[in-house]
């Protein structure tokens, strides 16, 4: 008859459990089993009762001094709230970003005005809107912006073939 290694092993190891657990068993034979139970009531219930005397004791100065009808079951009256007047803070205005533009230099000055000048006298119809252009991108801050632009949008429809 041929058993499979896993039936072994299982058998193995309820053998070493057996063993261990009546080993166990021997040892404990000597000392008396405590019941845990019994002791967790008796100090439960002392515990309560002490609770309750305490409870007793200070309920019973505090029902001299109280008057009879304070007794019932009205709630106190709700203290009164001073008025509060409540301040007006208008919202803060957005701040506007202002644009600094570069200093040019009297060399750099008149070499734009030269440039301008030409501009206006070629093509008036394309003049005005790379007059545009380089407004928008004079300064360091709307090239990059420019150039950020065109590396996510790609070339114009116009550029492309």
């Amino acid at each position: 008859m041929e058993f499979d290694g896993q039936l072994i092993f299982l058998l193995l190891f309820v053998l070493i459990s057996g063993i261990k657990w009546f080993v166990e068993q021997v040892k404990n034979k000597g000392q008396k089993p405590h019941d845990v139970s019994e002791d967790l009531e008796e100090i439960y219930d002392d515990f309560r009762e002490q609770i309750r005397r305490r409870q007793t004791e200070l309920q019973d100065p505090i029902e001299e001094q109280v008057p009879h009808h304070a007794r019932e079951n009205t709630p106190p009256p709700l203290p009164v709230a001073a008025p509060v007047q409540q301040e007006y803070i208008p919202d803060p205005l957005p701040q506007v970003r202002k644009v600094k533009r570069p200093q040019l230099s009297a060399a750099e000055q008149a070499a734009l005005a030269n440039l301008q000048q030409r501009s206006r006298s070629g093509r008036n119809t394309r003049s005005k809107g790379q007059q545009n252009i380089r407004d928008l991108l004079s300064s360091p801050q709307s090239a990059q912006q420019a150039i950020l632009l065109h590396e996510i949008l790609g070339k114009p429809k116009s550029l492309q073939s």
